[in-house]
């Protein structure tokens, strides 16, 4: 069985018969079997110097090391050999202990709801400190599968680079991601002393009914010290555990904007193999083509089934808060540095969504270039490879999703707008009502 003459710009591929292809079946796990075929190839040094693990590490090094986050033992090693996660190592207790401050505080506000009138702007501090919680809990989750995880990326870049379409990791990916996590963190450091200055300034006026600290650690951690008697330790304890969950509210979006700005990459690395190689669209060079991109969607599809929850958690803080903050920004009596504060986090705030979005839908817009090529091909020529692989770019859908709830594709901005909107306009309503009956003395 043979197909006819392909012709492609001014060049000519002579007829031959056609061989099945050679790297992929319609059987998803022939994938998978694939890349077991490698796991027992010695990793190039290619990957060693700048694969996922390599890119990766330090970042992850210096969140577990200095605030609790990601217990996995092995970081400190070049290679990802010596990953494991161990429930007696130090990183695995010293990430539970915070965990159980974190609990500490959340649960002296819910001893203070219950033992008095649930108010909404009284739950936000609640909220705060449950959702880090969370974030803690989930990436302890995500570290027991997390060497696993790293294992089969290394399967998938090296049978990337055998097929001859992840030529080189770009030394530009990994300092665009250091640039990312480093220009992020930086502003989170500038909104928490914004709002420890804030905090500072609001509790002014209690100075002579309380000392500073105290009027200020009092206004900062109400619920707190409504069930425990000041103490100036207490109040580092609390403000040291806040500092933690500032740390941990930020850095999954950073985590998940990296993980995004990796997958990507791997789609662009099969379309920049298209762009030079137009002229030479043989069946062996689709076979490669489409054996490489089921390895893209496959690593897609892992990373959701390990971060689904990471997704729907960082989402929820975000779209939250937004509403929190944009409330806070039209209180009438804000003073001047308290609304520097409230519009610098509001700010930063949409920014930093708006950058998780626009970074994790650039993969659904990567995975579908390919077929931009593949359209300008005339259909005389198409063989099965080409239209099976036709076939799958159409009907499927390459993104990150929150357990299946959404998708991350440029769509999701619209719809984070308007759900912002709507939260905003209940939320005044119920702050409208609670401000006539609540107590409005910061010293109390």
């Amino acid at each position: 069985m043979w197909y006819g003459r392909i012709t492609v710009g001014n060049s000519k591929i002579s007829p031959k018969p056609f061989q099945p292809p050679k790297f992929y079946s319609s059987d998803s796990k022939f994938i998978l079997d694939e890349l077991k075929l490698t796991a027992n190839v010695k990793t190039s040094n290619l990957l060693v110097g700048n694969g996922f693990y390599r890119i990766t590490r330090k970042l992850i090094l210096i969140s577990q090391t200095v605030f609790g986050i990601f217990p996995v033992r092995g970081l400190r090693q070049p290679t990802s050999e010596h990953l494991k996660f161990n429930m007696k190592s130090f990183s695995f207790i010293y990430s539970m202990v915070i965990q159980m401050c974190i609990i500490f505080m959340f649960s002296t506000s819910i001893y203070k709801q219950l033992n008095s009138k649930i108010v909404y702007t009284k739950v936000v501090k609640f909220v705060f400190f449950f959702l880090n919680f969370l974030v803690y809990l989930n990436f302890t989750i995500v570290a027991r599968k997390w060497p696993q995880y790293v294992k089969h990326w290394e399967r998938a870049e090296q049978k990337l680079l055998e097929l001859h379409i992840m030529q080189q990791q770009n030394q530009q990916v990994q300092r665009k991601i250091w640039k990312i996590a480093i220009v992020i963190m930086f502003l989170a450091l500038i909104e928490h002393n914004l709002g420890i200055a804030s905090g500072v300034y609001v509790s002014k006026s209690c100075w002579g009914v309380h000392s500073a600290e105290e009027a200020y650690f009092r206004q900062s951690f109400t619920d707190f010290f409504a069930s425990f008697k000041f103490n100036i330790y207490l109040g580092l304890f609390a403000q040291i555990v806040n500092l933690f969950c500032a740390f941990a509210w930020n850095f999954i979006d950073v985590y998940l904007i990296i993980v995004s700005v990796l997958l990507t990459e791997k789609f662009a690395c099969i379309n920049r193999r298209l762009e030079s190689n137009l002229s030479v669209h043989s069946s062996k060079f689709w076979n490669e083509i489409w054996c490489g991109y089921k390895i893209c969607v496959e690593l897609v599809d892992r990373t959701n089934e390990l971060n689904g929850g990471t997704i729907l958690i960082s989402f929820f803080s975000n779209l939250y808060f937004i509403c929190v903050q944009l409330l806070g920004c039209f209180k009438s009596e804000s003073s001047i540095l308290d609304g520097l504060y409230l519009w610098f986090s509001l700010i930063f705030l949409i920014a930093r969504t708006l950058a998780l979005c626009l970074f994790a839908s650039e993969i659904n817009d990567e995975s579908l270039k390919p077929l931009q090529t593949l359209r300008s091909i005339h259909s005389d020529y198409f063989d099965i490879t080409m239209n099976r692989f036709t076939e799958q770019l159409m009907n499927g859908k390459v993104a990150l999703t929150g357990i299946n709830f959404f998708y991350l594709t440029r769509k999701l901005i619209l719809s984070i707008s308007g759900t912002v909107v709507t939260y905003v306009l209940v939320m005044v309503q119920f702050n409208e009502a609670e401000e006539k009956e609540s107590d409005n003395n910061p010293c109390t």
